[in-house]
């Protein structure tokens, strides 16, 4: 099996998650929103507890989005930076929604899988996906007042720092859960699927300016 380490930075808390021959080790900020100050902070962390260094890896993850603008930006911008230096090693991306839908622990008996992150203007993030995590559709965005009928005969899957609804699964989307996607990918030979190393964005960043008189 290769050696891996996920980043997540897309939402909420930022992550880093490894497997190196065998062993698995993960690391998370106390702190939300500072992917840019933190993260490398946290891979260099987990490296110097493991004793390893980042030419010891075959493959570097990151999820892609959808989720927050700037966060998304810095996971692939780090990616990618390493792969210049270690031209060798492998990128797998991994959009956010993805990987929730992927990171159930039992068995699905619903047809489909219903996966939503929150976004802006009370909207939401949302992708259909086979019972075994597999997508079937595009990410698009939904409005909240609609979930209750988009999600019959749905698994409803939310990110538990995202979005709340009483009749959703939550589950936590961190550096961990990429990891075990990562390893199914890699399981199910699918890396060339994955290698497309570019940001999901469903709506324009939400920013606004301010025009000085």
């Amino acid at each position: 099996m290769p050696n891996i380490l996920c980043i997540e930075t897309s939402i909420g808390k930022c992550s880093v998650a490894l497997q190196h021959n065998g062993i698995e080790d993960y690391i998370e900020t106390k702190q939300s929103f500072m992917q840019s100050e933190l993260l490398f902070v946290l891979i260099q962390e987990l490296l110097k507890k493991n004793s390893l260094e980042y030419k010891d890896f075959d493959i570097f993850a990151c999820t892609l989005g959808p989720g927050s603008f700037t966060g998304i930006r810095i996971g692939i911008a780090a990616v990618r930076g390493i792969k210049k230096i270690l031209p060798d090693i492998q990128l797998l991306g991994v959009s956010t929604l993805e990987v929730m839908a992927s990171d159930l622990q039992f068995p699905v008996v619903e047809e489909k899988i219903l996966a939503v992150l929150n976004a802006s203007g009370g909207d939401l993030y949302a992708q259909e996906f086979s019972s075994n995590g597999f997508p079937f559709g595009k990410i698009y965005s939904l409005q909240k007042k609609k979930l209750e009928n988009k999600r019959k005969g749905s698994l409803l899957v939310v990110e538990q720092s995202s979005f709340y609804y009483e009749q959703g699964l939550t589950v936590n989307l961190t550096a961990r859960s990429l990891l075990r996607k990562a390893l199914k990918i890699i399981s199910e030979r699918k890396q060339e699927v994955y290698r497309n190393i570019q940001p999901i964005y469903v709506k324009d960043p939400n920013i606004t300016t301010k025009i000085l008189a």
